[in-house]
């Protein structure tokens, strides 16, 4: 969407695009507003150490210590979000303040994705009331028990959900532009969603896959233009796990550390796991 306005547009025109401004700064102050009034309500309120509060922090502070992920602590999800958690333990001490902070920042940019994305489909209306719901039903909940963003009761949930909306927003420049480097860039980023969870990266691979191949039909692409743009989306992703394979590599075995790069995929199909009442009721099969 180009909002740029020709110095000859006539009068109603630049009235109608001052009045969206006027009511996106608006609808921005009142986002702004009610996040800082729903942190200050919940603040301290977030975690529930009978939940898995405790062993996000746990986890962190381990290998911020000099424990090996997988090795040391087992740990079902990818690598990447934990790795992030012990850094900022590395940088800025061991204290759930740190984790808190970090997470709202990152929800500050997710917000900002939501916004953006709905002002370009729909209108800053849709936008801000997305916003609001995310803050007031999903993220910010005063006691919510680690159902929220600010202490989540998986990292790799929110990290997993945020490298999404960042993929799905480099899939909208795409589509604007036709350029390729934004699917490169969508790659790089549904590859860190690989290394957070499973079922994530796959409710946003297919979505990204079919609106860039129905992209390509529609402007009745060439079989190698539509191959090249393809594989700058897919490619990426490929080579970000194999990155962060290498990188086990250093400190386990090739077979552990090739299910460690596959994360919570290696359990899919686990006979144990699906035997289990609680996964069983989740799913429907038993009430």
């Amino acid at each position: 969407m180009n909002d740029a306005l020709s110095p000859d547009a006539p009068p109603t025109v630049i009235a109608s695009a001052r009045g969206r401004m006027i009511f996106d700064i608006a609808s921005i102050a009142i986002i702004v507003a009610l996040g800082a009034f729903l942190i200050y309500r919940a603040w301290g309120d977030w975690s529930d150490p009978v939940y898995n509060t405790g062993r996000e922090l746990y986890i962190a502070q381990q290998l911020a210590a000099g424990k090996t992920l997988y090795r040391d602590i087992a740990h079902l999800n990818g690598p990447i979000s934990q790795q992030i958690n012990a850094q900022l333990f590395r940088t800025f001490g061991p204290r759930v303040s740190v984790l808190t902070i970090a997470n709202l920042v990152l929800l500050g940019g997710l917000i900002a994705m939501i916004w953006w994305l709905w002002r370009q489909f729909a209108d800053p209306i849709a936008a801000a009331v997305a916003c609001v719901v995310l803050m007031t039903l999903f993220a910010l909940m005063p006691g919510s028990r680690g159902f929220n963003f600010a202490l989540p009761y998986e990292h790799e949930a929110t990290h997993g959900v945020i490298g999404a909306f960042i993929a799905i927003c480099l899939l909208r420049m795409y589509l604007t532009t036709q350029r390729v480097r934004w699917l490169i860039v969508a790659g790089c980023a549904l590859g860190f969603v690989f290394l957070t969870k499973f079922g994530i990266f796959i409710s946003v691979l297919v979505p990204i896959v079919v609106g860039v191949s129905a992209s390509l039909y529609a402007t009745r692409a060439t079989r190698r233009r539509t191959s090249a743009h393809l594989a700058a989306l897919l490619v990426p992703i490929f080579v970000t796990a194999l990155i962060a394979f290498s990188f086990l590599l250093n400190d386990l075995p090739f077979r552990n550390a090739l299910a460690a790069t596959f994360g919570s995929a290696r359990w899919i199909g686990n006979a144990q796991l699906l035997a289990m009442p609680w996964y069983q009721r989740w799913f429907g099969v038993i009430s």
